[in-house]
């Protein structure tokens, strides 16, 4: 196994700190990031001089091995404007192949390489590389006396385009092997273990059948609880749907009241119209329900219940208008002081109370409706009681009538 202690990577743009290559059992030479030439041409590089030093440690060096990393496209600048201070022309290195290409034999590995464009994807083991050029297969033919032998380290997915080989027991590889150079490395270099063939997976001696049962068995086991997990999450999502209704306001608040109300009145809102007057209307056999729906930050104040009272009037003089009678009530569904925990908000003030009683209206607090939805959930109270408690009662809402 060769770790990142193993290796080095060399900066063509700063060679000064490079150390002996055979200190290292692989030394990658990257060239991505070279590609600058203050002259007007595509000939040569600013830091040609660098690679002329690396080439001459590589022809000096014995024992390590190298991994010369063809670049990816990229952009090739020339022609540098000292007064601009930038460069003013350039190609792309698919542009311009055959200059880039010559520009690392002479001055890096000191034979051709035959480079095409193509962009590809190349899969070792659970890795995928991208590369933006390939080894042309027929022209590298005189590199191996007419015939290519061989010397294959990667081929691209599908459009089997040679991406990596040895040409004098270097490696050159076209890949972006970028922060996966470790295992690129041990890829190429590593200690590989010999597959083993399908029959040998068929034996079974010692108590091999006797785990691969247990095996069986827990990966089952693992699938049904992944299966619960998943379940119980989603029931989760359903509850905290719910339990918004204790620090959500506007269009988020009344989603989750409308969902409860009309589960535990056995009623659908689908056809109700927000005309921006009461924010709910319940057209029950003996009673109509006009409904506010409120999250603010400070407690109940009279102003909410004074809007409610607005609603039941223009409802009742609509009414009138129609020469029409119902049984009206207002309810304000209210979460006051939202963004405090529940248990540490103020109690609803006397004075909200008695106006409440004094317009035949009922407040109920978003945290009694929570909890009066889960009794009904629960199976311990009925739709038929819950109509008749939001009926008969005014002021403020009450759980402990229903205990």
């Amino acid at each position: 196994m060769i770790t990142k202690a193993d290796i080095q990577v060399i900066d063509l743009l700063d060679v000064s700190e490079v150390k002996s290559l055979d200190e290292f059992k692989v030394n990658i030479v990257d060239t991505n990031g070279i590609w600058e030439n203050n002259e007007k041409n595509f000939k040569l590089i600013n830091c040609f001089r660098n690679l002329i030093s690396v080439k001459n440690m590589i022809t000096n060096s014995k024992l390590t091995k190298i991994i010369f990393v063809i670049p990816s496209d990229q952009k090739f600048l020339v022609n540098f404007s000292p007064y601009t201070k930038n460069f003013l022309n350039y190609k792309n290195l698919r542009d311009c192949i055959e200059d880039f290409a010559n520009i690392l034999k002479e001055y890096l590995l000191g034979h051709n390489i035959f480079l095409s464009f193509e962009n590809t994807s190349t899969k070792i083991k659970d890795l995928e590389y991208g590369a933006s050029f390939y080894f042309n297969e027929t022209m590298l033919a005189p590199l191996f006396n007419g015939k290519f032998n061989g010397e294959l380290i990667t081929r691209s997915e599908k459009s089997e385009k040679i991406t990596s080989l040895k040409i004098r027991n270097n490696i050159l590889t076209t890949l972006d092997i970028g922060d996966n150079y470790i295992d690129f490395v041990n890829f190429c270099f590593g200690e590989k273990k010999e597959e083993s063939p399908e029959w040998f997976k068929k034996l079974e001696y010692f108590d091999d059948k006797e785990k691969k049962e247990e095996i069986n068995k827990l990966e089952s086991e693992i699938i049904e609880a992944q299966t619960k997990i998943e379940r119980a999450n989603e029931r989760l999502k359903d509850n905290n749907f719910y339990k918004s209704i204790l620090y959500t306001n506007g269009d988020e608040l009344v989603s989750s009241v409308f969902n409860i109300l009309e589960k535990i009145l056995d009623y659908s809102l689908t056809e109700f119209q927000d005309e921006k007057k009461e924010d709910f209307l319940i057209k029950l056999k003996n009673i109509t329900f006009i409904g506010e729906i409120k999250g603010i930050g400070s407690g109940v104040q009279s102003k909410n219940l004074s809007q409610l009272d607005i609603h039941l009037q223009d409802y009742s003089d609509k009414l009138q208008q129609n020469k029409e009678k119902e049984n009206l009530k207002g309810i304000l569904i209210i979460n006051p002081q939202r963004k405090i925990d529940p248990s540490d908000r103020e109690k609803v003030h006397e004075i909200q109370i008695n106006l409440a009683k004094r317009n035949n209206s009922l407040i109920i607090l978003t945290e009694d409706l929570l909890k009066l939805y889960e009794r009904f959930v629960n199976k311990e109270i009925t739709t038929e009681k819950i109509i008749e408690l939001f009926s008969t009662e005014t002021g403020l809402f009450s759980l402990k009538k229903l205990v």
